[in-house]
């Protein structure tokens, strides 16, 4: 259920939220940026140039580190690692695979196990996963690691050619309209020189206003949903005004960016896409590099590539992807399997020069996508913040797209059924992002069915659905 900030904001006039979203960028703003920041960023742009043995050494003294730090504070580590607590130094990056792997449904029912509470002391906030494979997880972090994750940002975005601090429009998974259904259909984060639009209200008759808002605006960049990028790319393309207006660049994350998605923005902007793959829970980055190749981030952690019995897969082989971070340090994940499949490129030279492994795609979150007469595309990491109002309630979840703006939303609840209270609150939430015409059922069952390779879904489109109901 929304806080009563929240709904004190939802009320309040256009102008009010502006400030309102602008306080909160500046607060964010104080504690992301201050103190190490700037130091975790030059010492990336430095680091960037290492060969694949000096990556290999740094890696192997962050896995030490990270071990040690989690056997000493973490109560889940303490335990399954104790063996490797007697002599760190042998621990080398081979030692990995002699450790267990952690499960997202481990991890979510007994999360307390798993943190960190000496990180808490130096100033922390609360954080939450994508929730895309339909069980959110909500856990604090610290502004250490906050800061850190932060400096692989600005370090894509130096790839791309400039800070990342220029003026920006941004398309994410934020409820900002409030009570407004009506243009402007974003707001201004003043600190941060960003304007966040609404992934929400993007629609046919809509199109045309956010299309003139940015050409008017003279951002920089453009940043968010790859859906969301693209119902504008697309319009865009079908009224030719190709390149008409240019960012100089367009960041996607959040979502699978596919083939399609990436050639129509790339089209319609003028302006070249680069991909940012990372999770909230603190997966390694795999960032886009100036030649246009995906490169796994060595200095944020590592991702083993695997097949189903846990060996090594090949390159050009699809993979599991499970993943051991050094920068998420409230929450230590070493060996966590995030449910995502990747595949690394057969070629691993790259002309930018750098030496970082190559992914040739991650397929983890492709066609999690709804289609709503309404709002047109909707992804599936605009949706999984509909979970965020009922914490600690479902197991499991999963909304499917039965037919034409018509949808199941199943669940598993964790302890009691849920009350009608609560579905009213995730009906409101998904009205508030597929529309209010959008007929929405609720169907409560003992297991989630598995999608291809295993995954949980959150989002099953229609495509999908007619493959499996002959819709």
């Amino acid at each position: 259920m929304a806080s009563k900030l929240e709904r004190i904001y939802a009320q309040l006039p256009v102008s009010l939220q502006n400030v309102a979203v602008s306080v909160q960028g500046w607060l964010y703003n104080r504690g992301r940026y201050g103190k190490s920041y700037p130091q975790y960023v030059n010492s990336l742009m430095r680091s960037q140039w290492l060969n694949a043995e000096g990556f290999r050494e740094l890696q192997t003294v962050q896995l030490r580190k990270l071990i040690q730090e989690a056997i000493e504070y973490v109560p889940y580590y303490r335990r399954m690692l104790e063996k490797f607590s007697r002599n760190i130094e042998s621990v080398t990056l081979h030692t990995l695979k002699e450790m267990p792997f952690i499960e997202t449904s481990l991890l979510r029912t007994d999360t307390k196990d798993f943190l960190n509470r000496q990180r808490l002391r130096f100033g922390h906030g609360e954080g939450h996963t994508s929730g895309t494979s339909g069980m959110p997880l909500i856990f604090p972090y610290d502004l250490e690691s906050v800061r850190f994750n932060l400096a692989f940002r600005e370090r894509q975005y130096r790839w791309a050619g400039f800070t990342g601090r220029e003026k920006s429009a941004r398309f994410s998974g934020r409820l900002l309209m409030g009570k407004h259904n009506t243009w402007p259909y974003w707001r201004y984060n003043l600190p941060e020189n960003q304007l966040l639009f609404s992934s929400y209200h993007i629609t046919a008759e809509t199109l045309p206003d956010y299309y003139e808002a940015l050409r008017g605006s003279d951002v920089t960049y453009l940043d968010g949903y790859p859906s969301s990028l693209f119902n504008i790319a697309k319009w865009i393309c079908e009224n030719n005004k190709q390149a008409l207006w240019r960012p100089w660049a367009v960041f996607t994350t959040g979502e699978m960016l596919t083939d399609y998605y990436k050639s129509v923005i790339e089209e319609a902007f003028g302006c070249r896409v680069f991909n940012f793959y990372s999770s909230s829970e603190g997966s390694p980055f795999v960032t886009t590099c100036p030649a246009g190749r995906m490169h796994v981030n060595p200095e944020s952690g590592i991702i083993e590539f695997l097949r189903a019995n846990g060996s090594d897969a090949q390159r050009g082989e699809q993979a599991q992807m499970v993943v051991t971070s050094f920068f998420q340090k409230t929450l230590p994940l070493i060996r966590y399997r995030i449910g995502d499949v990747g595949v690394l490129a057969e070629q691993q030279h790259c002309p930018c020069g750098r030496q970082m492994p190559v992914v040739e795609r991650i397929e983890g979150r492709e066609d999690d996508v709804l289609y709503s007469s309404e709002r047109g595309r909707v992804g599936s990491a605009g949706l999984s913040t509909v979970l965020y109002k009922i914490p600690g309630r479902l197991r499991q979840s999963q909304i499917e797209q039965i037919g034409d703006n018509c949808f199941v939303f199943r669940y598993v609840p964790l302890g009691n059924i849920l009350s009608e209270q609560e579905k009213k609150i995730v009906l409101s939430e998904l009205h508030s992002r597929l529309g209010k015409s959008a007929e929405v059922r609720f169907e409560q069952v003992t297991e989630i069915q598995k999608a291809a390779r295993g995954k949980s879904q959150l989002v099953v489109g229609l495509k999908r659905s007619q493959s499996r109901k002959d819709l």
